[in-house]
């Protein structure tokens, strides 16, 4: 049995792929992983602090109703407490990750399970001035505003012939004191003002290998999230504590090229309203049974089949405090939603490849309806590629949106309610798609430039009804409703290159330009530019520039007469974002008992300007994190 043991200190709380470029001696190296969320033209990041971000997978969708499609090695994922869409709530760690697939949703692909005992460790720490005594509980007027605590994961595998485990514990942490958010925070409940974000989880797999390509595989895990965050549902400031369990087993190849995953997932969240208050008490759950099967007609043609047979329930488990008649969801004990898809694969030639999809829906409201795609590549020869897609898919609304009705008595000035509704006639919305890409790639080059046009019908959005801007700039409170819009349109360019100078020096860059009259709280330019250095001493450096032009959160405006604080209104807008990262990292062999030993260091935000991702959320300065990874 091999033995090998890897300590890791990582220094991102959010890291999904990894990316490489060749050194002097032509080995690969890793260097600081760039926030794809942050350079891929389908995302924009809705994110109240550094700690939870809220992605959304295409410049279309609303910040009240994001529409993600998560799978975890294809495997759909869909728990997610008051809309709150956010990558922190996957549960899957870094450790686990092999990288992540954007060409349909965002696909979490995990890694192999080594068949040699295996440990290892990850971790990061850092501050906005760079202090590396970190103090996880601190007073509001502390200097340091924004602090990462001791945080990371560890895991533990082992395999033989025919089985194979794994295990991972972590913990994730992050505190802010801004003052942007203080009065609200205090006001609420000061015993929650200087509580820290914090996150555990928890999981287990298992596989057991047969001959001709046959496996099992079990997994579970446990996620717990506390903290204060701007949720999508709720829209303002609310702590709440959720709990997600998962469980699931699968059967691949068992009968020729047939597969059967059975799933569970269960979710408990709490909002609380003070120390000595739950306001809401409730729990989602979900069991999945999904069948594929996958045949080949020809060497040309190709077909997958495959269905998803749920059983949906929620519940209420604590009501209201103040209001015992007011409920957050209503009751479900067991409705059923399943759909049906269909994929081919067409290959008429070398240099053609055409991909068809289509699939039928039915959700918990009896809603029904048809999604399709069909993807066209030619390869003109064997450096210029064109890549056609056209699509036609629904989003139905999710059970916050159908079934939830949020009402919370705030306690102190007027007015002092805040109530959101659900409802359950809303119609499934409707996302039209054309998009052209041409790709090049040769020697030291590789480009890639994309047309998008979108038209979206019925889209899904909170009609705001009363909205209220209260004692400053981060207290708004609202009374809304969700209703199907009127139709947009979208028309979008993404530009992307990486460039090889040498075997020392890369650039990568990508620029995105939104049409975005019709949806204002995407940015309509984004630009990413980074450049790479690796040097012959094994030392990488990495400097990197992002920008985001303004954009207005339509549902975040307040008028004038509306206005508790001032009386001038507040208009939603997130100003031009200029931000300025470096990382270095230096190798070393044979140092003390290790035989590899990285020290990285990144500061990110290096000039401090202000960096806000939601109109009253926290402001992001100066960070600096720091750490390291090695191998006995």
């Amino acid at each position: 049995m091999k033995l090998k043991i890897n300590i890791s200190f990582f220094l991102l709380t959010l890291s999904i792929s990894a990316q490489y470029f060749n050194t002097p001696n032509n080995k690969l190296i890793e260097y600081k992983v760039s926030d794809i969320f942050e350079k891929h033209y389908y995302f924009n990041s809705f994110n109240s602090s550094r700690y939870l971000k809220i992605i959304t997978t295409d410049p279309t969708e609303r910040f009240e109703s994001p529409s993600n499609n998560y799978y975890i090695d294809g495997i759909p994922f869909d728990i997610f407490p008051l809309n709150l869409y956010s990558v922190d709530l996957i549960p899957i760690d870094n450790l686990q990750l092999e990288k992540v697939d954007l060409d349909n949703g965002i696909n979490f692909k995990r890694k192999s399970i080594p068949d040699s005992f295996n440990v290892s460790f990850r971790g990061y720490v850092g501050s906005e001035t760079g202090d590396p005594l970190i103090h996880t509980y601190t007073k509001n007027k502390n200097i340091n505003i924004d602090r990462i605590p001791p945080s990371g994961t560890f895991t533990i595998s082992n395999g033989a012939k025919h089985f194979l485990f794994r295990f991972l514990g972590g913990y994730y942490g992050f505190h802010s004191t801004d003052i942007r958010n203080n009065n609200i925070i205090t006001k609420i409940d000061p015993y929650y003002s200087t509580k820290q974000n914090k996150q555990i989880f928890l999981s287990g797999e298992t596989i057991f290998d047969f001959a001709d390509n046959r496996r099992i595989l079990l997994s579970g895990s446990m996620l717990s999230f506390y903290g204060w965050e701007i949720t999508p549902f709720i829209g303002s400031f609310v702590h709440l504590e959720n709990y997600l369990y998962t469980g699931q087993v699968a059967f691949e190849n068992m009968i020729d090229r047939f597969s059967f995953v059975g799933k569970y997932d269960f979710n408990i969240t709490q909002i609380h309203g003070n120390s000595n208050s739950t306001i809401y008490k409730f729990s989602q759950n979900k069991i999945m049974l999904i069948p594929k099967y996958d045949f080949e007609l020809n060497k040309n043609l190709t077909f997958s089949f495959s269905s998803i047979f749920s059983l949906n329930g929620c519940k209420n488990i604590r009501l209201n405090d103040y209001n015992p008649y007011l409920y957050f969801i209503k009751d479900i004990e067991s409705e059923v939603t399943y759909n049906f898809s269909a994929n081919a694969f067409y290959n008429p030639s070398e240099k053609i490849v055409i991909e068809f999809l289509l699939k039928y829906d039915k959700n918990i409201f009896n809603k029904k309806g048809v999604s399709s795609k069909i993807a066209f590549t030619y390869d003109i020869d064997h450096s210029n590629q064109i890549k056609l897609i056209c699509s036609t898919m629904l989003k139905f609304p999710d059970i916050s949106e159908l079934n939830s009705n949020y009402t919370y008595f705030r306690g102190f000035e007027e007015p002092s309610q805040l109530d959101i509704f659900g409802n359950s006639d809303l119609l499934p919305e409707r996302k039209n798609k054309l998009q052209l890409s041409y790709i090049y790639k040769k020697n030291n080059i590789d480009f890639t430039g994309t047309l998008i046009t979108a038209f979206v019908t019925r889209p899904i959005y909170q009609e705001i009804r009363r909205i209220s801007r209260m004692d400053s700039e981060t207290d708004i409170i609202r009374d809304a409703i969700y209703e199907n819009g009127e139709d947009g349109k979208l028309f979008g360019i993404n530009l992307t290159t990486k460039y090889f100078f040498n075997n020392s020096i890369s650039l990568d860059a990508n620029y995105q330009l939104n049409d975005n009259s019709d949806f204002l709280f995407t940015p309509k330019h984004k630009l990413y530019a980074g450049i790479n250095f690796c040097f012959s001493f094994r030392g990488l450096l990495n400097i990197a520039y992002q920008f985001s032009s303004k954009e207005i959160w339509e549902s975040y405006k307040v008028k004038p007469i509306n206005d508790y604080f001032t009386g001038n209104g507040f208009d939603g807008e997130i100003g031009m974002k200029n931000i300025f990262n470096i990382y270095y990292q230096q190798e070393i062999f044979n140092f003390l008992f290790f035989k590899k030993l990285i020290a990285k260091l990144s500061i990110e935000n290096i000039f401090d300007n202000e960096n806000i991702n939601v109109p009253i959320g926290n402001s992001i300065g100066r960070a600096v994190i720091f750490g390291f990874e090695g191998n006995f």
